[in-house]
């Protein structure tokens, strides 16, 4: 939600939750509104004619505790209805689905390991000269995994460390793993 309005657009969005027994929490959000600021959905509207430059989002989530394991997950697919920038137009929404599922493991109340997996894909457009006419995807699709392990200091401090490996479906650089350490504090 923005305090201003650059697009004369009204969002609406909204979450709902539901706890059916201790320990599992699930829940379900939607949002739409438009994207465009004014000033390009203006442009766009003087050129091609008026049409919606709407995103709506939709997600589910959820996650489960139970002794010393926690596990959560979430799936949110966005679309944004473009209007007809150029030749041949994209009639149909672009899409984005991300995905994820991650888990936590305590030894004692100050070790603890973790991991995470994710997801992004994107639907397919036509009209690439390069890719002759043929559906290919808007933006690479990438994987994700991620391991790590920590040790909480204090009852505000912890440290970690994770490897994270990705993979990318197109580009230059197609996979790559990160060494990563992080020493957090909150107040």
């Amino acid at each position: 939600p923005r305090i201003d309005d650059d697009n004369r657009g009204r969002q609406l969005s909204g979450r709902g939750g539901w706890k059916p027994v201790p320990g599992l929490a699930v829940g379900a959000s939607a949002a739409r509104g438009e994207f465009l600021t004014r000033g390009i959905g203006d442009a766009a509207e003087a050129i091609f004619g008026k049409r919606s430059s709407r995103q709506q989002a939709l997600g589910l989530d959820a996650e489960y505790s139970r002794d010393h394991w926690i596990v959560r997950g979430e799936v949110i697919d966005s679309r944004w209805q473009l209007p007809a920038f150029g030749q041949p137009a994209i009639e149909t929404p672009l899409r984005a689905t991300a995905a994820f599922v991650e888990t936590r493991y305590r030894f004692t109340p100050r070790y603890f390991a973790a991991a995470r997996a994710d997801r992004l894909t994107f639907s397919r457009v036509r009209g690439a000269v390069s890719f002759q006419g043929q559906p290919t995807p808007w933006d690479a699709p990438v994987t994700r995994i991620e391991v790590g392990v920590g040790v909480q200091l204090q009852r505000n401090l912890s440290a970690r460390a994770v490897v994270q490996r990705n993979w990318r479906d197109a580009g230059r650089v197609r996979t790559r793993t990160f060494l990563s350490g992080q020493l957090a504090v909150w107040f």
